[in-house]
């Protein structure tokens, strides 16, 4: 695209940066074509150009710049431009003691009634976790009411995503406490649960 002065753009960063009016004349050359994105934390906007069905956004590379353009601009338009994928929903079960292998033909079937529904497997040492992602409310909650119906027994809650915080917060919320007698793990659960 050919390059031009961007009148408007060259006025508003030589009053704000008075003292630095060859820089501000640079970046005030753009493509041509090209929608501007406020750079409130620097210089250089953000642009985005519209080619058909495609949409393309450059950004300037210094961190601070970029988060400030993208939270007053990008997000605004790419939550105008794909309101499904932003509004999904989110549901994750986590699981001990169980395989991959134990869970995936669940999902399987779970994926061909709902397919619509994003589902992923994590696994982990000991422990796994599901993720289900839906616009349907109502998928969500079927999908977790046949998992636990099925693996109940091996599900746990959790906040901070792993078994031992799961461990911990039960442990508190019940008011119980928790002895350890250990001699070939060398102390390493008692260790991994204090920390």
């Amino acid at each position: 695209l050919p390059l031009e002065e961007d009148s408007n753009l060259k006025k508003e960063l030589e009053e704000r940066y008075p003292s630095a009016l060859d820089s501000c004349a640079l970046q005030s050359i753009i493509p041509k074509g090209a929608f501007l994105l406020e750079n409130k934390a620097g210089m250089a906007p953000g642009m985005l150009f519209k080619k058909g069905v495609s949409s393309f956004i450059f950004l300037p590379g210094v961190p601070q710049e970029t988060m400030s353009i993208f939270e007053n601009g990008v997000e605004k338009f790419l939550k105008e431009q794909f309101p499904s994928l932003i509004s999904k929903k989110e549901k994750s079960l986590y699981f001990c003691g169980l395989k991959e292998s134990q869970i995936d033909p669940h999902l399987r079937t779970l994926q061909g009634l709902y397919p619509e529904m994003e589902l992923g497997i994590y696994p982990s040492y000991g422990y796994l976790y599901v993720s289900a992602k839906s616009h349907e409310e109502k998928s969500l909650q079927l999908m977790e009411e046949t998992l636990l119906e099925e693996f109940g027994d091996f599900y746990f809650e959790t906040s901070s995503g792993d078994l031992l915080g799961a461990i911990h917060h039960y442990f508190l919320e019940n008011g119980l406490t928790l002895s350890l007698a250990e001699s070939c793990t060398g102390g390493d659960i008692a260790k991994r649960i204090v920390s």
